[in-house]
């Protein structure tokens, strides 16, 4: 099948555009955190309307008005021990590259598991850059 010169142009600037957001995406390490994770947490934090996953972080917070360890914006402390969900985690490992002192890799299910005794902070960091919303923390 033959193309037509603009067509040809036009193929080969999209061949172009995802070979190099491909490469971008490799050299970056893989899937990053949301926007909203790597806000300063003074900035993140809204008060009663903070719509944060990562409490731990308004632990320093000059603005949050509920700024307590294991409390932000009026979340109350984990009282529930972390987990991964097996059908929604895609075993990217994204989780256990940012946070492999909390997060380890299946071998036999390829799925990732929560360390016994991890950090929350590590479960949290690790729960912001799950591409599916595996991680409960």
């Amino acid at each position: 099948m033959r193309f037509t010169r603009p067509v040809q142009i036009a193929l080969a600037s999209v061949v172009g555009v995802l070979l190099v957001g491909g490469l971008v995406f490799a050299a970056r390490g893989g899937y990053l955190p949301c926007a909203a994770a790597m806000m300063p947490a003074a900035s993140a934090c809204t008060g009663a309307s903070c719509t944060m996953t990562d409490h731990s972080a308004c632990a320093q917070s000059a603005t949050c008005p509920q700024a307590q360890p294991g409390s932000c914006c009026g979340a109350t402390a984990q009282t529930t021990a972390p987990a991964v969900d097996p059908s929604a985690c895609v075993g990217c490992g994204a989780c256990a590259k940012v946070a492999p002192d909390a997060f380890r890799m299946n071998g036999d299910t390829h799925k990732a598991e929560v360390r016994d005794a991890a950090p929350a902070e590590s479960v949290a960091r690790g729960a912001q850059v799950c591409p599916t919303h595996a991680v409960s923390h």
